[in-house]
């Protein structure tokens, strides 16, 4: 029961922080492999095809698709990597990037409105929390990948 308490309440947290967020409509439209294109190259922008496609989990000819389409619709570029002229390297564009900025800045301020509501221990008691569940997705994630 518990283990379904912690999946229910997870839902319900990301369905109201995650989910409900406003969005612009560029990013609406995208299908969910596009999505997850920009929020990982908005993370660690600069990445090589080959690394983007590690982390997406994808075949490299399917994340270059996806790049590709994402490039089209003005959202990624790619730029030759100055240590090595054979590698590309792939980044958000200018818009993109402040698309992206603007997200973080509206999850930033859902939380701290959530996290008002809270006292201090309660935030931290979360806090431990979280860490603890984020600490076992991990070793979960490793498990899963040997």
């Amino acid at each position: 029961m518990a283990v379904d308490n912690v999946r229910k309440s997870l839902h319900m947290v990301l369905r109201n922080l995650v989910f409900r967020m406003p969005a612009p409509e560029e990013i609406r439209e995208l299908p969910v492999s596009q999505l997850r294109c920009l929020f990982i190259v908005g993370d660690a922008e600069g990445l090589r095809l080959h690394d983007l496609a590690l982390r997406m989990e994808v075949k490299l000819p399917a994340a270059s698709q996806i790049v590709d389409r994402l490039v089209k619709r003005g959202h990624l570029e790619r730029r030759i990597d100055p240590e090595d002229r054979r590698a590309v390297r792939i980044y958000l564009t200018q818009s993109s990037r402040e698309m992206h900025y603007a997200g973080i800045a509206r999850h930033i301020v859902a939380m701290d409105k959530v996290c008002s509501k809270l006292n201090v221990e309660e935030v931290s008691q979360i806090a431990d929390a979280l860490t603890t569940l984020a600490d076992a997705a991990t070793k979960s994630e490793a498990e899963l990948n040997v």
